[in-house]
């Protein structure tokens, strides 16, 4: 993931993104954006700072900071202290981050984690948003069942034969006959 974003480089071999290396964009967020730690943030900055902070060191238009903290549920904390961000808020700020320059690659790096159910179903329809409007969503969890937008819902469990019934939290919640 970080080879994807251009943080490191590959031993052997190459990574593109979109035809080319991550460090020869010109404009790299309009092209990858990502989140693998949510809390890389200056704790004393607001989540709407932060985000300004990033918009305006990469020429993106200011009313795109607005845009983001709606798309991800922060208005009535955007100006609080991120240092006092619930892991959730952190995830929603990182996430606001990753989508700030709407680049067409979107990486995220267990997403999912420390959102409550509504958090999880919130970012199961974003997956599936940024899929639909064609952009490459690369995610990684350790547990799927929580992330992937057709891993069933809270009415409807998976397709049979799926490889993640697997997963702990898919087993309490379906009591499948593997797990009892």
């Amino acid at each position: 993931m970080r080879m994807i974003l251009g943080l490191d480089e590959p031993t052997s071999g190459s990574v593109t993104v979109n035809g080319r290396p991550p460090r020869a964009h010109a404009a790299p967020l309009h092209e990858v954006g990502g989140m693998l730690d949510p809390r890389a943030v200056h704790p004393s900055r607001s989540a709407y700072h932060h985000l300004l902070a990033l918009a305006q060191t990469t020429g993106i238009r200011r009313s795109r900071v607005d845009e983001v903290i709606d798309a991800v549920g922060l208005r009535s904390v955007a100006r609080r202290p991120a240092g006092k961000f619930s892991l959730g808020m952190a995830q929603r700020l990182g996430i606001a981050a990753a989508l700030l320059g709407d680049p067409a690659t979107v990486v995220l790096d267990e997403p999912v984690n420390g959102l409550d159910v509504e958090g999880i179903r919130w970012m199961r329809g974003l997956l599936g948003e940024l899929a639909a409007q064609g952009k490459t969503v690369f995610v990684s969890s350790h547990c799927w069942c929580r992330g992937c937008p057709r891993s069933g819902s809270a009415r409807s469990p998976p397709r049979p034969g799926s490889r993640w019934p697997n997963c702990p939290r898919w087993r309490r919640r379906w009591k499948t006959p593997s797990s009892t």
